[in-house]
């Protein structure tokens, strides 16, 4: 595969049925509790790999402002208990601005994982959310 161009893209083609086969013979969902299972999907979603049990969506929802930082959500994993969402985050003022999971997630989240917590102008990071589907 050779990336040219300005409008590159990466795709990931996933399926579903045979990541949910698959957790079905290692046992139910349940066998990891729900603190283990969300940190399984952020390290899964670090990796770029799907989770035995999710489906992975690639979205680049149209970005929105957060005072000064650029955000804009890039995947989607759906499961049948968690979700988990990849943001970009890039920061478009004059200076470096400290970020932190309050600022990122909501309280619901289960878990938040920034790749750099301190954003320097121009420089671009990576969040990962996880939370309960449904709320």
């Amino acid at each position: 595969c050779r990336i040219s161009g300005d409008q590159a893209a990466q795709v990931f083609v996933s399926n579903p049925a045979i990541a949910n086969e698959r957790a079905a013979e290692n046992g139910p969902a349940e066998r990891l509790g729900t603190h283990d299972a969300a940190v399984e999907l952020v390290q899964a979603m670090y990796s770029n790999a799907v989770a035995d049990g999710y489906e992975m969506r690639q979205r680049a929802l149209r970005p929105v402002y957060v005072g000064t930082l650029k955000v804009q959500m890039i995947a989607e994993y759906r499961g049948s208990e968690l979700s988990g969402k990849v943001l970009r985050i890039e920061n478009k003022g004059p200076s470096e601005v400290e970020l932190t999971e309050a600022m990122v997630a909501p309280a619901s989240a289960l878990a938040v994982s920034i790749a750099e917590s301190k954003l320097a102008p121009g420089k671009v990071t990576t969040a990962y959310l996880v939370s309960q589907n449904g709320r």
